[in-house]
């Protein structure tokens, strides 16, 4: 008796295609707030984020490298005062796109 398959592997299955009609829409884990302005609490460019104080209502908003909006090495100073827009993102506060304001 000879063996038609001599490795003793099976042949492969086929693979069927997902039914993408049945997917669930993603769901956004961001939600856009307002703009707004603050002054920079502190930030650490070795580390990538600091952290933001509302202007409006005096609260410590975390702000990410990222989301700095300028030329060059993004870094932030010390009581520097910003405009960012203030966004939620799986309900904690963030800032995005920040934007330094130049002190008189």
């Amino acid at each position: 008796m000879t063996n038609a398959n001599p490795s003793g592997l099976k042949p492969p299955k086929e693979i069927s295609k997902p039914d993408l009609s049945q997917q669930h829409p993603v769901q956004p884990s961001s939600i856009y707030v307002r703009t707004t302005t603050g002054r920079v609490r502190w930030f650490d460019g070795r580390l990538g984020y600091g952290f933001i104080v509302e202007t409006r209502h005096r609260q410590d908003i975390y702000c990410h490298q990222k989301s700095i909006q300028v030329p060059g090495y993004r870094t932030l100073r010390k009581n520097q005062r910003v405009i960012f827009d203030l966004s939620e993102v799986n309900g904690r506060r963030v800032c995005r796109n920040i934007i330094p304001i130049e002190d008189d």
